[in-house]
Formats: C-alpha cells, structure tokens, sequence
C-alpha cells in the first residue's frame, strides 16, 4: 500500500525514461492479531488497568480498516461500544470490565471474516481495607508520668467486605498486643519519648491509627496560698494549703536573700505529702534582720518539678537588748537559749549553778546584730553531765547583765 512508482526505459537510450506513479491501497481487512492487553490481572467488578488492542491486516500483511467486535465469553463486560472500527493503522480496542468471580476470564475480537483472536485476563478478589471509625484517646499526643496506667482501645471498625478483622499493637516498633483494647502501665524502663501504633487489618489490607506518648515529669499541685509569718524567738514560719494535687512526692523549702539570687534548699529531706492539705515549715535560721525570699518547690514521682512563688518577708532588727526564758523548762537533756542584740557586740553567756559557779560557757565573743539561739546540752566545760537542780544562765553584752533561771531535770 502506499505510493508505487514504476520507470519504463528505452535500451538504446537510457536517459529517457519516464515514471508512473501508483496509490496502492489495502484490500479488505481479513486478518486479525492481538497487539496489548493480553493476560491482565484485575479485581472482580474492576475495569482492566489496559484497554485490549488489535490489529487488522489484509491478506498481504498491509494494515487494513475493519469492523471488529469484541465480546465477553464468560462473564465479564465490554463497556465499549460495538463494533470498533479499526484506525488506518489496523488499530481496534476495547475496555473490559471483569465479573463478580474470582478466577479466569476469555474476551474475544473478532472480523466479519471469521478470524478472531482471544484475551485472558484473571480476577482477584477486588478488596476494601477497613476502616477505623472511633478510637481511644483521640489526642495523637499522650503526656504521661511515670507510675500512669494507659488504656488504649480500638471503638469501632467498619469493614465493607465483612471480613475478620486482625489487631496488632506495635510500641517503638515491637508487638506488644492483638486484642481491640491495651492498658500499658508506664515504667522507667519506657523512653522519654515513644510511638504507639494499632494496625487493623482483614488480611489483605490494613489501616492504623498513631499515638506519640511523652514522658512529662510535671508533677500537679494547685495551691490554695502561700505565706510567710514571722515568729519572735523561733524563725520564719511558712505555711501553704493544697488545692489540688497529683503525682506528688513531696516538698521542699528553697530560700534567698535577694529576689533574683540563688535559691538553696533548706532540708536534704522531701516534707512528705500528708493527708491534711494545711502545711507549715519552721526556718528556725531566719533570726537575722533583713529580707528573705522563699520558693516552694514540689517533687513529683516521676522526678519532675514545679515551684511557686517567691514570696518575701522582712525580719526586723530587736529594739533593745533582750534574754528569753529558756524553752523547754524543765528541760531534759537539751534547752534553747535565745537573745537578742539591736547591735552588733560582744556577748558572753554562761551557766551557772546555785552556788555561783561557772558550769558551762557558751558563748564568749563578737555577734552581729539580730536574734540568736544556743543550745545546752546539760553538759559542763569538762564534757560532764550536771546533775538535775536549778541553775542560772547570764548574758553580758553592751554594759548590760541580764539573768534568768532554768531546771534540769532527769
């Protein structure tokens, strides 16, 4: 087919010559081949991804226009209209829709010669994963301390197919459950950060939902106030009421001297958490004039922390000079002493007993202005015990003398 030129020359005379051109054309389309499409696989009810193509030929092997008709043998469709006429290329194709069954499908293409070619194609079952409805918690990021107990659970699935539904809990990448619900009770031994993964599938398909869980060491405490008051003789006393409070420890009590300083804590214990929500500390070191800053620290299980404040309060220095009744008294074995200096001097203070014999010195040289507080230990200079009785202790400071009596007894 196509432009034939045909050249008549003379023997004699070669250069004269003439040509005739010829249009061949293609005779009837008697022939049939199967170009793409053949044995596809698909789902059942599903279009083959690719059309089944042809090629009709006349008896010479020319591309040829024909009618071509393409037929389901069992069970399957042909969706596009028939017959198709094939393009001046010898092109003819079709899409074809596989059946309800699983298994092996025949499509013939055939000429109104007679000369016809089939298709295969297989039908696999054409699957819907499922599909994950509800589920707990619903917030993709869980905080959590350690000791917390996590519950985890899968609500409700719908699955078009109707299939049996499998469950695999995956943490950090390991099984760890199969069933719809999983409680995790969270250990040390869990990293700061972890990944919680649910797939559900039927099978052949899964869906999963994610869940991110965050270790967050803030214990919660809510107060209800914080405050200081200072107590003549004994120190600052602190006290707070709890509110509220969860995954907490204990306590500890910070203090500075300046508002933006360093804050040290008091006592190397935690105060423990008790079952009034009314709480009160003693800072029996807070004698000294001057302001001190207090912050409240809480602990939580996990070993994380909060604190509130500061809050301040100011000591002020004593207007006279002055020397406490013992506390105890009667005491045994130990007594506090306390006295107070509106300035700095120096101070001598002694035990005495009943005969005006010096006992015990406890202290003898230069203090600074403010409160001060000494023990005795019912004990003379010479580390005896004294024995019980009545006894005197005097303190000189200033030009001044003072004394008060105290008893021992055992």
């Amino acid at each position: 087919t196509g432009m034939n030129i045909v050249k008549a020359e003379a023997l004699i005379s070669p250069e004269a010559s003439v040509e005739f051109r010829l249009l061949g054309r293609a005779d009837a389309a008697t022939r049939l081949s199967k170009t793409t499409g053949d044995n596809q696989t698909g789902g059942t009810q599903s279009p083959l991804s690719e059309p089944l193509v042809v090629t009709t030929t006349d008896m010479y092997g020319n591309p040829a226009p024909g009618d071509v008709v393409f037929a389901a043998v069992d069970g399957g469709f042909v969706t596009t209209p028939q017959p198709v006429s094939s393009d001046t290329l010898g092109r003819a194709e079709a899409v074809v829709k596989l059946g309800d069954r699983v298994g092996r499908y025949t499509f013939k293409a055939e000429l109104s010669s007679g000369e016809f070619v089939l298709f295969t194609a297989t039908a696999q079952r054409n699957n819907h994963p499922p599909e994950i409805i509800s589920y707990v918690p619903y917030e993709a990021t869980i905080k959590y301390a350690y000791g917390d107990r996590l519950h985890f659970e899968i609500m409700n699935v719908f699955d078009r197919d109707g299939d049996q539904l499998n469950y695999s809990w995956m943490l950090n990448g390991r099984l760890v459950g199969v069933d719809k619900a999983l409680s995790l009770y969270m250990s040390q031994a869990f990293p700061t950060v972890n990944a919680m993964d649910c797939y559900v599938s039927d099978g052949m398909d899964s869906t999963s939902v994610q869940w991110t869980l965050l270790w967050d060491p803030t214990t919660i405490v809510e107060l209800a106030s914080f405050s200081a008051e200072y107590l003549k003789g004994k120190g600052v006393q602190l006290q707070w009421i709890i509110k509220e409070q969860q995954d907490n420890a204990g306590f500890r009590v910070l203090r500075s001297l300046s508002e933006n300083g360093s804050f040290a804590a008091l006592t190397t214990d935690l105060i423990a958490v008790q079952a009034s929500a009314d709480y009160r500390f003693l800072d029996d070191s807070a004698q000294q004039p001057g302001v001190y800053y207090y912050k409240l620290e809480s602990l939580s299980k996990s070993g994380g922390t909060q604190q509130f404040g500061p809050i301040s309060i100011s000591v002020q220095a004593p207007e006279k000079l002055a020397l406490y009744q013992n506390y105890p008294n009667p005491f045994n074995p130990t007594t506090s002493i306390i006295y107070e200096l509106p300035a700095a001097a120096r101070v001598n203070l002694a035990i005495y007993n009943q005969q005006g014999q010096k006992v015990r010195q406890l202290v003898d040289g230069e203090k600074p202005m403010g409160m001060h507080s000494i023990v005795w230990d019912a004990m003379d200079d010479q580390g005896r015990h004294v024995p019980s009785g009545i006894y005197f202790y005097t303190l000189a400071a200033d030009g001044r003398n003072m004394t008060r009596k105290l008893t021992l007894m055992k």
